[in-house]
Parts: structure tokens; sequence; C-alpha cells
């Protein structure tokens, strides 16, 4: 194989960049003022209009490190929960990781939808989290992570159930510390939607409930699923 004249190379490019600037200057100058990150304030307007174009219900910037964590929430979703999933506890961030990863935000963007009860419902919604994810990335707010509403529902059934015995084997040949890292990144290894797959707020013990109430929302419990109801995600900007 010859050798590569780098210097041709980066000549090229620069003359590709050239002509491309020249031909279309306009679009050119636009793209990369996309990429500079604009004052929050700026970016919470544009959010704010895309959340409502989106069919968002509601809306609310917060302050991350208000939001209470509990260990009883994370119990809850073990053992209160028939959902499993790859972004589901025992796969995700224990309470106390979910306490630092807060600590290292100054905003959140809390998001409602109104009426997500069917699967299909549930999964445009979580789906709308995770553009509006990468909404606040392409913006210059490259930190921003989605927390979803509810039990992942990308796809139709999670690979947890067929892969789970394959995992348990493979736990068995590991130590306690390597383990507890393979557990936390089987979604990587497993997960077939895991570009956008993202764990819910009570999946990282989120007190959603108490988080409402200090926001001066009306907490009420659905009995019945025909009832009106709002389920929120969480959008983790800096």
């Amino acid at each position: 194989m010859g050798k590569v004249n780098f210097d041709a190379v980066m000549l090229e490019t620069e003359r590709t960049r050239t002509r491309i600037l020249r031909n279309n200057k306009k679009e050119f100058c636009k793209f990369w003022v996309m990429k500079e990150k604009m004052s929050f304030g700026k970016f919470v307007k544009k959010l704010t209009r895309e959340c409502e174009e989106r069919g968002a219900d509601f809306f609310r910037i917060i302050n991350p490190n208000k939001l209470p964590v509990r260990e009883w929430v994370r119990s809850k979703c073990l053992f209160g929960c028939k959902e499993l999933t790859w972004c589901c506890p025992p796969f995700v961030n224990t309470p106390e990781e979910t306490r630092r990863l807060l600590k290292e935000y100054k905003h959140a963007v809390l998001i409602g939808f109104k009426n997500a009860v069917t699967e299909e419902r549930q999964k445009k919604a979580q789906l709308t989290l995770f553009e509006l994810e990468r909404f606040c990335f392409l913006h210059g707010y490259y930190k921003a992570f989605a927390l979803f509403p509810g039990p992942c529902k990308l796809c139709r059934t999670c690979s947890v159930s067929t892969h789970f015995d394959k995992f348990i084997r493979e736990l068995a040949s590991l130590n306690e510390y390597s383990s507890l890292i393979a557990l936390q990144s089987l979604h990587k290894k497993y997960c077939r939607q895991s570009e956008k797959a993202r764990p819910s707020m009570e999946a990282l013990g989120i007190d959603v409930f108490s988080a409402l109430k200090k926001l001066g929302r009306e907490i009420r419990i659905i009995r019945r699923r025909d009832e009106t109801f709002l389920s929120f995600g969480l959008i983790l900007v800096e």
C-alpha cells in the first residue's frame, strides 16, 4: 500500500471548504451559527415552541438538584411494576449515582404528555423526549440527557426476556466489581434501541409525586385508565 500524501489531502479539503463557502455562503454560515451555544433565555423560548409543536401539554424549567431521590422509589420499580427492560432497575443508576448525576446539571426541563395510555402513545411520548434531547444537543447544550415518562416502550417486546438467562450465565464467571459493570452496560450489548432508549425518572429513584407537589401541581391517584392524566419526562440541560 502506497504512502498517503497528507499535505495533498489537507489542501484538497481546504479547496472543498472554500468552494462550498463560495457557492452557498448563506447556508454554510447558517450551519456554523447553529453550532454556537445561545443564551439560556433565548434557548428556552425556542425549546418551548419546539415542545408545543411536538404535542407536549406541560413545560417547566426546574432545578434538578431539588428533585427528591429516594431508595423506596427504586424499590417500587423493582417490586411494584411488572415491566422489565434494559432501562429498568437493576440495569440503571442507583439512587446514589442519580444524586451525583443531578449535581452535574444546573437546569432541567419537566415535560408532560396527556393521556399516554396505550403503548403506541407511550412510545410517541418517549420518542418526542429523545428528539427534544437531540434538539438541545444541536443547539449547543451537548450535555442534554432525557429521562422517559414510564418504562421504555420503543420495542414491542424488549430483548431482556430473550437474553436474561444468557446474561446470568455470563455474570457467574465475573467477580463482584466486574459483575456490577456488566450489569449496568447490558443495554449496550443487547438493547436494539440503545442509541434512543432512556430510563425513566422513577427507574433512577426520582420521586416524581413529591417533585410535582413542590411545583404546586395537584396530585391525585388515577383509579381508572380512562381518566385524564399527565405522564412526565425530564431533560437535564447544562
